[in-house]
């Protein structure tokens, strides 16, 4: 039976991460930090008010005037030094780091991941120019590594449609390994890639990788033995015993990133574009724990 006191409550958290007014415990001190040593113009607005206004941006698709004007109002209530200018929060938004790994939980060895990507619109790509002439609307992909565990992303890339998926899988693990060692990697029949699987048999990682019906059993290597393995118990059996059933918490990730966010994209700089997706994967993260 499902916990609907936990479930309630995990929602209410969510409602108080986008509208955390913690920043104005931290203003002056994160403005004295900011501008230790800072030569020229000195920073008047604290970090953690861009993320707040980033958060902002992403979850109700507020533009940087509107953010500005929101930010008028609550002024009004709350006791905030001044309210920063919508050309200041664009360019502050855009140019703030940003790292995958500060939104995770604490790191263990031997962590699982599944792998996988999805599609992400661009929203200002010209689609009715595109409709009109009957042309293919861009879009970009979004590769990840999930740890089955926490269920967080533990490693993103942001590719165009062109690029496969097997091309990002060792960048993923690369990835996945700085946050805390890799025991296993599961991925579904896009990832059949000999240099994948030998790639992580020297790495000392298990490849779990779906594998074709005429997959060919002959061989020494690591990729004809699991053939072997999965000929000689069933796919059922298969499943079972690698695990390989769990590689769903990646698209279950994906779920809660495009129910809560949307499918589409809506800067139209690439590095903005990659600024907006990594914010929004930060979020999901910490939305999950």
């Amino acid at each position: 039976m499902r916990d609907w006191k936990k479930v309630n409550n995990k929602y209410i958290k969510e409602g108080e991460l986008y509208l955390s007014f913690d920043f104005l415990q931290t203003w002056r001190r994160e403005v004295r930090t900011l501008n230790n040593n800072k030569e020229g113009a000195k920073y008047i607005y604290p970090n953690s008010l861009i993320r707040f206004c980033s958060i902002l941006k992403v979850v109700f698709h507020l533009g940087y005037r509107q953010e500005q004007g929101t930010l008028c109002s609550l002024s009004n209530w709350l006791p905030m030094p001044s309210v920063i200018s919508y050309s200041q929060i664009q360019r502050r938004i855009n140019n703030i780091g940003l790292d995958i790994l500060d939104s995770l939980a604490n790191p263990e060895d031997g962590q699982v991941i599944a792998i996988d990507s999805t599609g992400i619109k661009l929203f200002n790509s010209g689609e009715w120019i595109r409709e009109k002439h009957k042309k293919r609307k861009p879009y970009l992909k979004l590769h990840i590594a999930v740890n089955i565990k926490t269920k967080q992303a533990v490693a993103i890339n942001i590719t165009e449609d062109s690029v496969s998926d097997n091309k990002k899988a060792l960048l993923l693990i690369r990835q996945s390994n700085s946050y805390a060692a890799v025991e296993k990697a599961l991925m579904d029949g896009a990832y059949d890639d000999k240099r994948i699987w030998q790639k992580l048999s020297r790495l000392g990682i298990e490849p779990v990788i779906r594998l074709p019906k005429n997959a060919c059993p002959k061989g020494l290597g690591i990729r004809p033995k699991a053939v072997r393995r999965l000929k000689e118990i069933g796919k059922d059996a298969w499943v079972k015993e690698t695990g390989y059933g769990q590689r769903w918490q990646a698209e279950t990730w994906y779920s809660s990133f495009k129910r809560r966010f949307g499918e589409y994209c809506y800067s139209v700089k690439a590095e903005n574009i990659v600024q907006e997706i990594t914010l929004k994967a930060c979020l999901c993260n910490m939305l999950i724990v």
